[in-house]
C-alpha cells in the first residue's frame, strides 16, 4: 500500500472513530433539567414520595393504557403545552365554586438530570400532541430530592415549599366572582407558569 493510501485509510478510519465517538456520547447527553406538570393538590404527597408511575392518566380516553406505569417528563419548550392540558384538565374538573378547588392549579417540576436513573424513552405520543416538542417517560420514579417546583417567583427545592404558601398565592392572585347568588374562583392559572431562570 502506497503513503498515500495508507493516509487515506488512516483517515477514514479516524474519521469513522470520530463519527462513532459523537454518537455515543450524543446518546447519553441529557438537558441539565427536566419538567413534569402537575396539579397543586399532589405537592404534598410528591414531597414526600417524589413523582411515582401513573396508575392511569389525567387526560382521561386512550392516554390511560397508554400512561399506566410511566412518569412523563419533556423539555423545556414543553412546558406551555403541558400546563395549558392541566389547565384543561382543571376546568373539566371543577366549578371553582369552593376554597378546596384551589388544588387544582396547574403547577410545573423540574426535574435534576442526575436523579433519573431509568432509561428514557421518546413519548412518540406526546411529541405529536404537543406540536412536536421533545417527550420522554420513563417506567420508574424520581426521588423528592431531585425536585424542584416553581413557587410563582424562583425555582425551589420541593422539600422547602409549603402547599399552604403556594395555595394563599393561588388565592390572593385570584377573584371571587359572584352572579345571581352564585360565587365562583376566576383562578390566575398563570400564576405558576414557570420561568426558565
Amino acid at each position: 500500500m502506497t503513503g498515500d493510501k495508507l493516509a487515506l485509510g488512516a483517515a477514514a478510519a479516524l474519521a469513522a472513530l470520530g463519527l462513532a465517538k459523537q454518537r455515543g456520547s450524543k446518546s447519553e447527553e441529557r438537558p441539565e433539567h427536566f419538567y413534569h406538570s402537575t396539579f397543586l393538590e399532589n405537592l404534598d404527597d410528591i414531597e414526600e414520595h417524589g413523582i411515582t408511575a401513573s396508575e392511569g392518566s389525567q387526560f382521561g380516553g386512550g392516554y390511560a393504557a397508554h400512561s399506566r406505569g410511566r412518569v412523563f417528563l419533556s423539555g423545556w419548550p414543553g412546558v406551555f403545552f403541558w400546563m395549558s392540558k392541566m389547565e384543561q384538565i382543571a376546568h373539566a374538573s371543577s366549578d371553582f365554586d369552593s376554597d378546596g378547588d384551589f388544588g387544582w392549579t396547574p403547577i410545573n417540576l423540574r426535574v435534576r438530570s442526575e436523579g433519573i436513573d431509568h432509561e428514557m424513552v421518546k413519548d412518540e405520543r406526546g411529541y405529536r400532541d404537543s406540536g412536536f416538542k421533545e417527550s420522554w417517560y420513563i417506567e420508574g420514579d424520581i426521588d423528592p430530592e431531585f425536585i424542584e417546583v416553581w413557587d410563582g417567583a424562583n425555582w425551589e427545592p420541593i422539600t422547602s415549599v409549603s402547599s399552604e404558601d403556594m395555595r394563599e398565592e393561588a388565592m390572593d392572585n385570584s377573584t371571587l366572582e359572584s352572579e345571581d347568588g352564585t360565587e365562583w374562583w376566576d383562578i390566575n392559572f398563570d400564576i405558576f407558569m414557570p420561568r426558565r431562570g
